[in-house]
């Protein structure tokens, strides 16, 4: 007898339900009106999601901002016939009334072993795991975990109510409750890989992710991950198939396990297993046989095809987005363009700059510094809201902190670790492995503005600043600044653990978007200067 199971995968929305970016007006093959119009339900077939659902689109925040009311992203992922979804760290950015207002509308269930509500009233809104049987008889086990580095990037204040545990023993205590119960067991972990899918390399000794580990050590069939918005469409690793979607639903994962009794076995063909380090070589348990592929949207005459139904349903609440969006702000004196990553970090950004003055206006610190997203739009001259959220596309806030010379050193040995000599590389220089592989993180380099600092590629890492000056004086180990840093960085989050722990002297409780759109209505034409904070030699 033959079983089979199928899986619609997704992760990471970051609620973007129409195939746009917000960059323009222009279409790009995403979005969940997209990906749900290829579902194809029924009694055998379960439609998952990883998480991350609340935050990230203009649509999102705009849903956030003017009505504080989540129901369109709800109501999408109910019309696509969700089943099962997980949270992800973003889904707690907006607090506990907005996360918990989103779940109420969710006509999926929601598990989430490792995070529990305090309220009584709200505990059956997350449930640890869920047991179905599906229409051919297969017993099917689902749960979800999210990463604990919730703990650490979260405000304080949107966690009072919850709680959220270790999620590699949550799912180890899972397993053991759901025992024989089931035919198979599938997490849905909202975190990825700290090693090398192909050669089992340790990439990261964070505990951010821990996805090969679970995999290892854990007896798991199938493991569907995100976060790192890395598209894996399917691998063995030591028992467990496992996969991963990229972010936006650029693509869905459509997966198909087939699980054989004891009589088909011995005609079974497996699935090759990953090559990982050796012991970790097997494929999955006898009678299991799983396949997967990630599937992009359907175009047809250069037009994304959604769900038109529910397309039509929300075009009214698309279209007060988009008239948001092309409200103009203010004026710059200069265009603020992009370039290349490894040109802006060489070169510095006036993109970076322009955030940066925004910083020290709105904190009176000395010293400020940011990151920038992996996609940044940049500025025309002419600044709309849509320029603003396509820069700057995530809901931190600001903090001033006190910090000495030697810990402003570490900061910026850190992120002078971005740079990697390479004389087959574009002007000799590239992006270190670490900031692309397992997750691209441009975002973890950071630009500094009220200082002056030269970093030498060609030192050892951790001895690359080679000059360091506040105000024209060499800066000394006890010498103190104040800094203003975005919540994500000052929470130590990309390897700046030298930051926690730091006294903090100002906290600035609004997201930096609402900071940027302020200053520019304050100002009717922004000049952005062009000297440059530091200089890079290779």
């Amino acid at each position: 007898m033959e079983r089979k199971l199928k899986i619609y995968f997704t992760s990471d929305i970051h609620g973007y339900l129409y195939p746009e970016t917000y960059a323009d007006r222009s279409q790009s093959p995403l979005g969940l009106l997209a990906a749900m119009r290829q579902y194809r339900k029924d009694g055998n077939t379960l439609i998952l999601d990883g998480g991350d659902m609340l935050q990230g689109s203009a649509l999102a925040m705009y849903c956030q901002k003017f009505s504080g009311d989540p129901s369109a992203l709800a109501e999408a992922m109910n019309q696509a016939g969700y089943d099962f979804v997980t949270l992800g760290n973003h889904d707690f950015n907006y607090g506990y009334e907005y996360l918990t207002a989103y779940l109420k509308r969710l006509q999926a269930k929601v598990l989430c072993a490792n995070v529990r509500i305090l309220p009584e009233e709200d505990q059956d809104l997350i449930r640890p795991y869920e047991i179905v049987t599906l229409e051919n008889g297969l017993r099917v086990a689902v749960t979800g975990i999210v990463t604990d580095y919730v703990n650490i990037w979260e405000q304080p204040e949107h966690l009072k109510l919850i709680q959220v545990t270790d999620p590699f023993a949550a799912l180890q205590q899972v397993l053991v409750e759901i025992g024989n119960q089931a035919d198979l067991k599938i997490c849905i972990y909202h975190g990825g890989y700290e090693a090398d899918l192909e050669t089992g390399e340790l990439l990261s000794a964070s505990r951010e992710n821990v996805g090969y580990r679970i995999c290892r050590e854990l007896p798991l069939d199938i493991l569907l991950t995100g976060h790192q918005h890395m598209p894996c469409s399917g691998k063995w690793i030591s028992g467990t198939y496992t996969a991963q979607t990229p972010d936006k639903l650029r693509q869905y994962l459509y997966l198909e396990a087939v699980q054989k009794d004891e009589a088909q076995r011995n005609e079974e063909q497996k699935e090759e297993p990953g090559q990982g380090p050796e012991g970790f070589r097997q494929p999955g348990r006898p009678g299991l046989t799983v396949r997967s592929v990630l599937k992009g949207p359907a175009e047809q005459a250069g037009q994304v095809l959604i769900q038109e139904e529910l397309g039509r349903a929300l075009a009214p609440l698309e279209q007060q987005v988009q008239d948001w969006l092309d409200q103009p702000l203010g004026r710059l004196s200069r265009p603020l363009k992009p370039d290349t990553k490894i040109r802006m970090a060489v070169n510095g950004s006036p993109i970076a700059d322009f955030i940066n003055q925004i910083q020290l206006e709105a904190s009176g610190a000395q010293i400020a510094c940011c990151g920038l997203a992996n996609e940044v739009a940049g500025f025309a001259p002419q600044v709309t809201t849509r320029a603003v959220i396509a820069s700057y596309p995530y809901p931190n806030t600001l903090l001033v902190l006190k910090i000495d010379g030697k810990t402003l050193r570490k900061a910026l040995e850190r992120t002078a670790e971005y740079f990697q000599p390479d004389p087959e590389a574009e002007e000799g220089i590239r992006v270190s492995g670490s900031f692309v592989k397992p997750k691209v993180e441009h975002y973890n380099y950071d630009y500094f503005m009220g200082i002056h600092y030269v970093i030498d590629a060609q030192r050892p890492a951790g001895e690359r600043v080679c000059v360091l000056e506040y105000q024209g004086q060499p800066v000394q180990e006890t010498d103190t600044f104040s800094l203003c840093i975005n919540n994500y960085r000052a929470s130590g989050a990309g390897g700046y653990e030298m930051y926690q722990g730091l006294p903090v002297l100002q906290e600035i409780n609004r997201e930096m978007t609402e900071l940027i759109i302020e200053y520019l209505e304050a100002h009717p034409v922004v000049e952005v200067p062009e000297a440059r904070a530091y200089e890079v030699r290779w």
